[in-house]
């Protein structure tokens, strides 16, 4: 997972002891955050940059689920009920 500007923020590789990655992550604030999948040994590569990279050590099929929780904020404002988030 990478920041807007191509920081790597979180990463994984064979979660708990098996071959498949796994992520959960809560991003920190408000903002554009980007999801990367690669091959094994390609760590290197830029997600700003189309292309770069390695062909990686493992290839093949895979997953990826995103699930989204909106977190919200409620509150009363005249009698109406506001939901920001």
């Amino acid at each position: 997972i990478f920041d807007s500007i191509g920081r790597q923020l979180f990463a994984n590789n064979d979660f708990g002891g098996s071959r498949d990655a796994e992520i959960t992550f809560t991003v920190p604030a408000d903002g554009v955050y980007f999801i990367g999948i690669s091959g094994s040994t390609n760590a290197a590569y830029n997600p700003n940059v189309a292309g770069s990279g390695t062909g990686g050590g493992s290839q093949g099929q895979y997953e990826l689920t995103v699930d989204v929780a909106p977190r919200f904020n409620l509150s009363v404002v005249d009698n109406k009920i506001q939901l920001d988030g």
